[in-house]
Order: C-alpha cells, then sequence, then structure tokens
C-alpha cells in the first residue's frame, strides 16, 4: 500500500494533475513489490474530489496509465 504526498494549497504539487499522481504512486507502488503491470490483479485506490474534474471511476484511467492490462477488474 502506497500513499501519495500531500502538500499545501499552490505550492509544489499545483501542476501535476489527479491522474498523474496516481499514476506515480501505483507505478512506484509496483516497483517496490518488484512485480510488472501484467501480474497485478486488482487496483484499490481512494481519494478525495480535490478539483471535481475526476470521473466516477478515475481509479480505472490511472490504472491503465500505470501499464496495468486493460483486462484487469478496478
Amino acid at each position: 500500500m502506497r500513499r501519495d504526498p500531500i502538500g499545501k494549497l499552490g505550492e509544489s504539487l499545483k501542476n501535476v494533475s489527479d491522474f498523474d499522481l496516481g499514476v506515480v504512486v501505483i507505478e512506484e507502488a509496483i516497483r517496490r513489490a518488484g512485480l510488472q503491470g501484467h501480474e497485478i490483479d486488482e487496483v484499490i485506490m481512494a481519494h478525495g474530489f480535490r478539483t471535481g474534474d475526476l470521473p466516477p471511476n478515475s481509479s480505472r484511467v490511472v490504472a491503465i496509465k500505470s501499464a496495468i492490462s486493460i483486462e484487469i477488474p478496478q
């Protein structure tokens, strides 16, 4: 399990999208576990709507951008 950084409003993470931050976290969790994307069975991702711009199933989009197979359930 990994968690993304928490920052102050308008500071160092202000130009990083919710999607991109999620991709970084998932890719790093996969790397630390010594796995590859095709070895992942499931992705569970919780988040708050920071901007309200995310779709209802943003974890699906983030998982696919993180090189996890589109066939993997989310």
